[in-house]
């Protein structure tokens, strides 16, 4: 869907179709999921001498189905930059397009599938594999280019620091424009099952099996996004006759359906049929977590890792269940034991053809205008950067990716609930640094030959009860030092000032650099303080999508607060009519979450016009905060909430595809 005109980003080539030969020279480097789509345009001024011209931009969430689907986007595409001058580098230019390529890529049998249609004129379309030879085309090879469009949209349209503005020459388009669509990816789904593990895993997957592949992933994020769980586990059910290990699919898509009990009793029969299934037992693990039945999550979390001792997922788990336990020592052990993912990324789109700032056009759209979002100066913007401090730039605690960012988040919490002090404490009693060891190991002559001389020996026992700790987790210990001091200082300076009755003074981005530091370390209300500072200067895209889950996971505490409070009143027999933590009352409890419900919905508006602003229409994360705030609130009273409070600014007619997509998907809340 092409909402607005003029707002189309555009790279320009240096000879009209230069990047489709470019892509195809690359074909073979291809890995995992692939590149973006690449849609390339020859234009040309009408009715003039001048020579054509070509540009190109990169596409998710296209309608691939077919030759006729991929045309009627082009031809749509064409009408609407032939229909007006359009903003092009300074100037107003009546272009005319004559020809439009679009170019997607099959990760399952990876190859390109190109359409070319000549404006006026004819279609045609054909395979190319990574040695430039053309394949026979047939209804397979379009059925996994449609479901490898599907799942690098849905993987790679998060919030995600890394996919912020990754290619910004792109639109990024919903997927699911309609019921139909959806129901066709889970029959794409069906089809390619077995052929899952082709498109290769989340990076924390050591090797990608039946059940761990981005197919799989991708099958999930659409059940949980359109709500169509009954259709999802009748596919299910019958793949399940086929390959048992698909119950574990079942009960996570019972789980999303809040259907917990039908969940527990098919874990409960998945796990006794095979007691070694790795994935059920770490479900099952992280639910009674969850229950706060740490008595019954331990066993279940011992039994994954026995059952999959080279995947990280497991040893994750259980060094959290320990530490909900209270069991400091062990819970180092577990992560000192997680299998890491070194040279592996989370997928994320890439540009395949280089550019320079000069050959891109990206007008700014003018459909919707949000004051402090839409007059955001990125020339301000880059000031700031120049200036910042650069002890904050430089924490390397920020780039740690996959499986590392995550036994990080562990570590952050363990120092969360001890102190660094007792955690300190805890790393010198249970592990040997790697220069302790090789200190030892290099005397260990002179320690037989003294225990041989009978003197006393127990410092060396002492040394063989410890573990030898990972260098990449005395590397954590690092960088986990550095954020704890600087946030340590921070907090100290924020004392002093006030003290002194002195305004404390950050730029934008140093508020929200420090406000990452706190959320890294687990200081969620500091790091909101921090988040909201930077706002009140200016508009900050990444503080407010970590407000954004500050203020879910205010809500997520809150009910499970409530959830705890009930299961210990009910336990002893008293009155569930208020809460124990904090005496909040149903009714102060409702009021809490409608507030952080306005809240998230005023941060939902602003992403999705400042994603409008780049050419992005979906974001799955902004639909699910929104899809629950509708369901608590309604879909009438967030409608009329968002007409009163963004008159005039087009954020109404923004939202309203995200309100359609509710209403064709029946989400709860959306009835009239």
């Amino acid at each position: 869907m092409i909402t607005s005109q003029g707002s189309i980003p555009e790279v320009k080539e240096d000879i009209p179709g230069a990047s489709i030969d470019e892509r195809s020279h690359r074909l073979k480097t291809f890995v995992d999921l692939g590149p973006p789509d690449l849609v390339a345009l020859t234009k040309q001024v009408p009715n003039s001498k001048s020579p054509e011209i070509g540009t190109y931009l990169y596409y998710t969430g296209l309608e691939n189905t077919s030759t006729s689907s991929v045309a009627a986007h082009l031809n749509s595409l064409a009408n609407v930059i032939g229909s007006s001058p359009q903003h092009w580098f300074g100037k107003s230019k009546p272009w005319k397009v004559t020809k439009a390529v679009y170019v997607s890529y099959n990760a399952f049998s990876r190859v390109d599938v190109v359409v070319t249609a000549h404006i006026p004129g004819a279609v045609s379309s054909y395979v190319i594999d990574g040695y430039r030879e053309r394949i026979q085309e047939n209804d397979r090879i379009w059925l996994e280019t449609f479901a490898s469009g599907i799942i690098r949209s849905l993987l790679t349209s998060e919030e995600d620091e890394e996919q912020v503005n990754a290619v910004v020459e792109s639109r990024n388009l919903n997927p699911f424009q309609n019921v139909e669509t959806a129901k066709q990816f889970f029959v794409a789904f069906e089809e390619l099952f077995e052929q899952g593990p082709d498109v290769g895993s989340a990076p924390e997957i050591q090797t990608p099996t039946i059940i761990s592949n981005y197919l799989v992933d991708a099958f999930l994020k659409a059940v949980e996004l359109t709500g169509l769980y009954d259709d999802a586990l009748s596919i299910l059910e019958r793949l399940r006759e086929k390959e048992e290990l698909v119950v574990s699919l079942i009960v996570k898509v019972l789980l999303l359906k809040d259907e917990e009990i039908k969940a527990v009793k098919l874990l409960h029969e998945g796990i006794k049929r095979n007691p070694r299934d790795a994935n059920l037992l770490t479900i099952q693990s992280q639910f009674l977590l969850e229950k706060n039945r740490l008595d019954l999550a331990l066993p279940s979390a011992v039994q994954a890792v026995n059952s999959a001792p080279s995947e990280f997922n497991p040893w994750a788990n259980l060094a959290k269940v320990y530490l909900e336990s209270g069991n400091v020592e062990q819970a180092l052990l577990a992560l000192n034991s997680c299998p890491m993912a070194a040279y592996k990324e989370k997928f994320h789109l890439k540009r395949i053809i280089p550019t320079t700032a000069e050959k891109l056009h990206l007008p700014l759209p003018v459909d919707v205008t949000l004051d402090d979002v839409s007059s955001l100066d990125s020339a301000r913007v880059a000031q700031e950067h120049n200036s910042v401090d650069q002890a904050l730039v430089n924490l390397q605690a920020a780039n740690l990716k996959s499986t590392f960012a995550k036994a990080y988040d562990i570590l952050t919490e363990i120092v969360h609930r001890t102190g660094w002090e007792s955690l300190l404490k805890y790393r010198a009693k249970i592990f040997v640094m790697e220069e302790e060891y090789r200190s030892k190991s290099s005397s260990q002559t002179n320690v037989l030959e003294t225990a041989a001389n009978g003197k006393a020996t127990d410092g060396e026992n002492s040394f063989k009860k410890k573990r030898l700790c990972e260098r990449w987790l005395d590397n954590l210990f690092m960088l986990l030092y550095d954020d704890l001091r600087t946030y340590t200082m921070w907090q100290a300076e924020m004392i002093h000032f006030q003290a002194q009755k002195t305004q404390y003074e950050k730029l934008p981005v140093e508020w929200e650099l420090l406000g990452m530091v706190a959320f890294r370390l687990h200081h969620y209300k500091e790091a909101a303080n921090a988040f909201q500072r930077a706002l009140e200067i200016r508009f900050a895209p990444t503080s407010t999508r970590n407000l954004l889950k500050y203020y879910q996971l205010e809500i997520k505490n809150l009910k499970q607060k409530a959830d705890k409070s009930h299961q210990l009143n009910g336990h002893n027999n008293k009155s569930t009519t208020s809460l124990d933590h904090g005496n909040l009352s149903p009714q102060q409890l409702s009021k809490k979450i409608a507030k952080l419900d306005e809240n998230i919905l005023d941060t939902v508006v602003r992403l999705s016009a400042w994603n409008h602003r780049w050419y992005c229409e979906f974001a799955p994360y902004l639909l699910t905060a929104l899809a629950k705030v509708i369901g608590r609130e309604g879909l009438v009273k967030i409608q009329n909430e968002v007409r009163a409070n963004y008159p005039d600014t087009g954020v109404n007619e923004l939202l309203d595809d995200s309100f359609e997509f509710f209403r064709h998907f029946e989400v709860f809340g959306s009835e009239t």
